[in-house]
């Protein structure tokens, strides 16, 4: 595992976070987080008839709309980023605006999965930012959490692709516990640690704001497959944040304008068999917490 610099948090969650794979680190100011929940509220309500009819969880950073892809993101810069950047010191660090996550009312829970990869993880280090506007329990959506599984060296995730299907969802299920979070409350998560959220069964919709941290001056990655390029390889994309809010970022992959390198690709049952070989190892990281 990379030995990260989180000299920006405090000893304990750096501990956690290096141990456990997550951490709550700050409460979003009550004044501010009512401020920011009427401005999202709003701006759910005007856009939702996008993706709420799919009554699922919802990520505008996904969006084909650019206006709402545009807009969410330059509420989580204008509100949470800004938080962040006003407390913690960000002399090592990077942190990136994401979008608005939408959780409504009935939807299933999201499934296990890793995030995909946006850093080279062999060198660099990226961390999910996720404050939800509602407190977040086990009724509408919170996240699970398989405590130490972020130590796994899975480093070429692409989006969308999961290998927590099959026999490794059923033992990875085993040992994913329930993370319940105050609204306003701050959390940081590795983007490879194994999560999901639970159903909404609450008669509103959860929402909460993503952002992302990353060591400063790393290179941002997507990885992908295509057969349409090659077979039997992942193609390692540099990018830069100019490519997630593109209105089609699907066509940067075609037009020469990110260059790619070639990494061979693993079986899918490989990479599947390696993950459940190493759950004794995810889950004495996760013990080394309490010694």
């Amino acid at each position: 595992m990379l030995d990260c610099d989180y000299s920006f948090l405090d000893e304990q969650q750096q501990k956690e976070l290096r141990y456990l794979g997550y951490t709550i680190i700050k409460s979003f100011p009550k004044a501010r987080l009512k401020k920011v929940k009427k401005e999202t509220d709003d701006f759910i309500d005007e856009v939702k008839y996008q993706f709420v009819p799919k009554n699922e969880l919802f990520n505008l950073i996904n969006s084909t709309y650019i206006d709402t892809k545009l807009r969410s993101n330059s509420m989580v810069k204008e509100h949470l980023v800004s938080y962040l950047e006003e407390t913690l010191d960000t002399q090592n660090i990077t942190i990136i605006p994401v979008s608005h996550i939408y959780k409504p009312f009935g939807s299933k829970g999201s499934v296990w999965h890793h995030d995909s990869s946006v850093v080279d993880e062999r060198t660099n280090f990226s961390l999910n930012v996720w404050m939800p506007l509602v407190n977040s329990t086990r009724l509408n959506g919170c996240l699970w959490m398989f405590p130490g599984s972020h130590i796994n060296d899975n480093y070429f995730r692409e989006f969308a692709y999961n290998y927590i299907v099959g026999d490794v969802y059923v033992e990875m299920r085993k040992h994913m516990i329930p993370l319940s979070v105050k609204a306003g409350e701050i959390v940081l998560f590795h983007r490879n640690i194994i999560h999901g959220s639970s159903n909404n069964m609450l008669p509103y919709g959860r929402t909460a704001l993503e952002a992302l941290i990353i060591n400063k001056g790393a290179q941002m990655h997507v990885y992908r497959r295509d057969k349409k390029i090659i077979d039997k390889k992942v193609l390692d994309y540099k990018v830069d944040l100019k490519h997630y809010l593109d209105e089609d970022n699907m066509r940067n992959f075609y037009s020469g304008e990110y260059k790619y390198d070639l990494i061979d690709e693993e079986p899918f049952e490989v990479t599947q068999k390696r993950l459940l070989d190493s759950i004794p190892k995810f889950l004495e990281q996760a013990k080394k917490f309490s010694l």
